[in-house]
């Protein structure tokens, strides 16, 4: 997911964290995006195949996850509106497809500064629903039909 917000903002790697570990209240004056993956993922299906002729196991899975995304620092209201904005573009298709997200849908906005009545930094959450496809090949040789021959004593 951080790599979907870092390609579809065009933003600066070394400010996306993460989730928000081990950070003063001081460091969010920057303009950080931190991305909460400690959501639990949901298996929404796997499967397998084999290609004899190339002689490769083809292992997949699909799952569905919501992230949680931060927004901080004095643009954090632009980041959020050129977010949500941009996921619904062709380049977010684009980049979804090349890093195996089937669909990313923006859920909920929360402005967390307003909520709690703060008069210190901004602090935007957007909620995101993904579904994630992993695939996976593995060299696997293939076991032909033994050839069985009986031989019986005379």
């Amino acid at each position: 997911m951080a790599r979907y917000v870092r390609d579809l903002l065009e933003y600066d790697p070394n400010l996306i964290r993460p989730d928000k570990k081990n950070f003063a209240q001081d460091d969010f004056d920057n303009d950080y995006i931190v991305i909460n993956t400690s959501q639990p993922a949901l298996l929404l299906a796997k499967g397998s195949t084999y290609d004899g002729d190339a002689e490769v196991m083809n292992y997949t899975d699909t799952s569905s996850q919501t992230f949680v995304i931060e927004f901080y620092g004095k643009n954090a209201y632009n980041n959020v509106s050129r977010f949500t904005v941009l996921n619904d573009s062709q380049q977010a298709r684009d980049i979804r497809y090349l890093q195996g997200l089937t669909a990313c849908s923006v859920m909920s906005q929360t402005d967390v500064k307003q909520m709690i009545g703060s008069s210190y930094g901004n602090q935007i959450n957007v909620e995101i629903n993904a579904m994630i496809n992993r695939d996976i090949d593995v060299d696997t040789l293939r076991i032909d039909t033994p050839q069985v021959e009986n031989i019986e004593d005379k």
